[in-house]
């Protein structure tokens, strides 16, 4: 009788639950069992414990009903997530950043007044000597060279130099 222990029987079925039957084959068994003894132990404190505790009411905190039907409240005002006021709410401060973007764009390009320290683009036939611009703060305008001026100079006989003595 030693090798069948009576673990399994007690797994089997709830400790209350077990009927006179298998309760009287346990008792005979744990007189010579050790190892059996002290699950029957174990599976009797179990269930002691178990009725203990669902004996025991719980009762929630004061304002835990008060919590829960505000979020109820808050869950049903919530739009559903793929209706267009819910689109509106998101895209809203993308729109109006946008337009104001592009308000003031529009200021900076039509409204703002010429200033008279620059001078516009060169007219036509003055051009601004590079010289000028880069070494002085007056500005001076050179007329264009003519192809006659231009064509000199490209086909001028070169002098011999001072320092050249052929």
């Amino acid at each position: 009788m030693n090798e069948e222990h009576i673990i399994d029987l007690l797994d089997s079925d709830s400790f209350a639950r077990l009927s006179d039957e298998p309760r009287s084959l346990i008792e005979r068994h744990i007189v010579h069992c050790s190892e059996c003894r002290t699950a029957y132990a174990s599976a009797g404190g179990a269930a002691l414990l178990l009725r203990a505790r669902a004996a025991q009411k719980v009762e929630p905190s004061p304002f835990f009903a008060t919590r829960v039907m505000a979020a109820v409240r808050e869950q049903q005002r919530r739009p559903p997530p793929f209706a267009p006021a819910s689109w509106w709410q998101t895209t809203k401060a993308f729109l109006f950043s946008g337009t104001a973007v592009a308000a003031l764009l529009g200021a900076m390009i039509f409204v703002t007044p010429e200033s008279s320290g620059t001078a516009g683009p060169p007219q036509v036939g003055e051009r601004e000597a590079a010289e000028n611009v880069v070494f002085t703060d007056d500005k001076q305008t050179v007329e264009s060279p003519s192809n006659a001026d231009a064509i000199d100079v490209v086909f001028r006989p070169e002098e011999p130099d001072a320092g050249d003595q052929r």
